[in-house]
């Protein structure tokens, strides 16, 4: 029996969710429903500043959730920290607490992913690009007061376009704030200083970018020391790093700022296949029923539960006696993958959504390597192992890229004498975004044939 005080937040939250959902995905339907010119400029611009309208709504909506989250987990932590030193024992009761709260925080960041997927039109090359790996740091450590009076003026003064802030979401990790353009759809990564320190330096900069002045440029340095030089530098890098990522965001090419390689994107590549009718009508089986299962392509196993069966341990059964060798996913898992298009997104049914958010249903993937590879064979493509050092040689690279790792090694395709190692995005592809297992084969020899005719 769910004690009263997670059932109190699971219903606050449980609000808090629905309406973040009818604001990113239902606001524009009902505010512009019923008007019939939308294919022209006008009825575009119409129904963008409705959509845009809606997102503003959902990002109050999303920052106040997050900063309720976070002070009722810092009371919690208070609380273990005073529980333990007077050796009470409802510590492990405190720390699932904690942990509901935090994964709580995470389905919220997802809520705002699912705003910033809309705005760089399901891209997954742009979200990546957007991602560098750190840690999200809570919203209250941030420089809040300053990001919301920067989108809300924004916003207001641009209806037709939109600003979001980066911390809010799990992926965008360069700049403060990306704005789309509701004209043009271009986007546009911010960067937002205050203080004296910050605004001595930008104002300088932007004299010395006009004036290229090196005197100037001395004489400010060795006027205001050590510190300033040290957060110039720092700021420089930044707008760098911001500048070259917009420019591949908008033009598909370009220099990576981290790893500092050449970057163009085709945009001939495969349009990929989904199988997300198979576990929509799986989730819809489970409630007349405990559990539902399909194979999708001889590999991608898919298991459906209730809340209350132990599906967990029903699909390792099953995929035990099926002689599974690779990856399983609980479906929830997804909220912790920054890049995975958010559930939310996916044509699951809110009420499908909700149920997997809150266990009221589980969902159950994994991915049997050995006849996925047999599946790309079937295409033309050769498959095969690096070796344990070709691999440590990736794994320690530092470019952006990482090789997914079977059995200590990472998979090479191959395809007229050329090759292309396989990227630890690929299997989420699948797992999380509900590719088809055919249709990442496809992507892959497409891959090798664009990058190299």
């Amino acid at each position: 029996m769910q004690d009263e005080y997670l059932m109190k937040i699971e219903s606050e939250f449980s609000n808090c969710v629905e309406l973040i959902f009818n604001f990113t995905s239902r606001h524009s339907v009902t505010t512009f429903g019923g008007v019939p010119d939308i294919q022209s400029d006008f009825g575009q611009r119409l129904f963008m500043v409705a959509v845009h309208k809606g997102f503003h709504l959902a990002q109050e909506k999303i920052i106040d959730t997050l900063l309720w989250l976070e002070r009722e987990i810092s009371e919690i932590q208070e609380r273990i920290k005073e529980s333990r030193k007077q050796g009470k024992g409802n510590v492990k009761q405190l720390q699932h607490y904690k942990y509901k709260l935090g994964y709580y925080i995470k389905v919220t960041k997802k809520c705002a992913d699912s705003i910033a997927w809309q705005m760089i039109g399901q891209q997954h090359y742009i979200a990546r690009r957007l991602f560098i790996g750190e840690p999200n740091m809570p919203l209250q450590s941030t420089n809040l007061k300053m990001g919301i009076e920067f989108v809300k003026e924004y916003n207001n003064a641009n209806p037709a376009s939109f600003a979001l802030l980066s911390d809010l979401t799990t992926f965008i990790q360069i700049g403060d704030a990306l704005i789309v353009n509701g004209t043009t759809g271009t986007l546009k990564i911010v960067e937002l200083k205050e203080g004296k320190v910050n605004k001595d330096i930008l104002d300088f900069l932007k004299f010395y970018g006009k004036s290229k002045c090196d005197y100037a440029l001395h004489s400010f340095i060795e006027d205001n020391g050590e510190k300033y030089l040290q957060q110039m530098n720092r700021i420089v890098r930044q707008c760098q790093r911001s500048q070259a990522t917009t420019k591949i965001l908008n033009t598909g090419q370009g220099v990576e700022p981290i790893d500092g390689m050449n970057v163009k994107i085709s945009e001939d590549y495969y349009e990929l296949e989904y199988f997300e009718d198979v576990v929509y009508n799986l989730l819809k089986q489970v409630n007349n029923k405990n559990w539902a299962i399909d194979i999708i392509e001889g590999c991608l196993f898919i298991g459906a539960y209730k809340g209350n069966f132990p599906g967990q341990q029903a699909f390792k059964m099953w995929t035990k006696l099926e002689g599974f060798s690779g990856p399983i996913i609980d479906f929830r898992s997804t909220f912790y993958a920054p890049i995975a298009v958010p559930p939310f997104l996916l044509p699951l049914g809110e009420k499908t959504i909700m149920d997997i958010i809150f266990g009221r249903k589980h969902l159950v993937l994994g991915l049997n390597f050995d006849p996925w590879l047999r599946l790309a064979r079937l295409i033309g493509l050769q498959t095969n192992y690096y070796s344990r050092k070709q691999t440590a040689k990736m794994l320690n690279d530092k470019s952006q890229f990482k090789p997914y790792i079977h059995k200590d090694k990472a998979i090479k395709f191959s395809l007229n004498g050329k090759e292309l190692a396989m990227g630890d995005g690929l299997v989420g592809r699948m797992l999380f975004d509900l590719v088809l297992p055919s249709s990442t084969h496809l992507l892959i020899k497409e891959t090798l044939e664009i990058e190299w005719k």
